[in-house]
C-alpha cells in the first residue's frame, strides 16, 4: 500500500507540473524524502531495525540534508565510509549473544528481559510474580503471562520498545491498567479485562520510540 501510495503521489505530481504553469518540483529533494518514509514506515511496522531500511533511511536524510545546504560539501566524501560502518555494526551485533534469550531477575524480583538485535520468546510460571522490566531495542521480546499468580495486591510491568517490538499476553483474572508513551510509534492495549473489585492488579507501563507495544 504504501509503495503504491508513493507512486501514485508522484504521478500526480508529474501531471501538476504539465498541467498548472509555474508549477515545479524538485525531484531530487522528493526521492530522499521517499526513502525516508520508506525505512522508518517498515521499521515502525515490523518494529525493528534492519540493515536495509536503516541504509535507506540514512541515505535519504543524507540527502535531504545535503539538498537544504546543512551539510556541507567537505563531509560529502564520509558518506560511503559511514555505510559501511553502519553495516559493520549490524554484522557485529547480530552475531553476538544479544541474540539470544536473557532473562535476569533484580533485586525486587522483577523479571528483566533484554530483546537487543534479536529475539526473546518466554513463557512465564511462577507462583509470586512481582513484576517485569522489558527491553525490546533493535529487536522483540514475546511474553506468555497467562499462567502467572501474584502474592501481593499489585505488580508492575515496564516496557521499553525503542526501534523494536513487544507482545505480552496477560492471565485474564487480574485487574489491568495500563499507561502508553509513544514517538512515532505505537502501545495497543487490546486486553478486555473487566475491572473488578478485589481482583489484584499489574499495572503496565508502556514507553515506544520508533517502535510499539501490544498487550493482549
Amino acid at each position: 500500500m504504501l509503495i503504491g501510495g508513493i507512486i501514485l503521489l508522484i504521478g500526480l505530481l508529474f501531471l501538476f507540473e504539465v498541467l498548472i504553469p509555474g508549477f515545479e518540483v524538485d525531484f531530487n529533494l522528493i526521492w530522499p524524502i521517499i526513502l525516508v518514509v520508506i525505512g522508518l514506515y517498515n521499521m515502525i511496522k515490523e518494529r525493528k531495525m534492519n540493515l536495509l531500511m536503516t541504509v535507506l533511511t540514512f541515505v535519504g536524510v543524507w540527502f535531504i540534508l545535503i539538498n537544504f545546504n546543512i551539510l556541507p560539501d567537505k563531509y560529502t566524501q564520509i558518506f560511503w565510509p559511514i555505510v559501511v560502518i553502519l553495516i559493520g555494526i549490524f554484522i557485529i551485533f547480530n552475531s553476538i549473544t544479544f541474540k539470544k534469550k536473557l532473562q535476569k531477575v533484580n533485586k525486587e524480583g522483577f523479571l528483566k528481559f533484554y530483546g537487543v538485535f534479536g529475539g526473546v520468546e518466554e513463557h512465564v510460571k511462577t507462583n509470586d510474580f512481582k513484576g517485569a522490566e522489558i527491553y525490546s531495542i533493535f529487536g522483540g521480546v514475546e511474553l506468555d503471562l497467562t499462567d502467572i499468580k501474584i502474592k501481593n495486591e499489585e505488580s508492575f510491568i515496564n516496557v521499553y520498545s525503542i526501534f523494536g517490538g513487544t507482545d505480552i499476553k496477560l492471565p485474564k483474572d487480574y485487574n489491568i491498567i495500563f499507561q502508553s508513551t509513544t514517538f512515532l510509534g505505537g502501545n495497543d492495549n487490546k486486553n478486555k479485562n473487566d475491572f473488578k473489585e478485589g481482583n489484584k492488579t499489574i499495572y503496565i507501563n508502556c514507553v515506544s520510540i520508533f517502535g510499539g507495544t501490544d498487550i493482549e
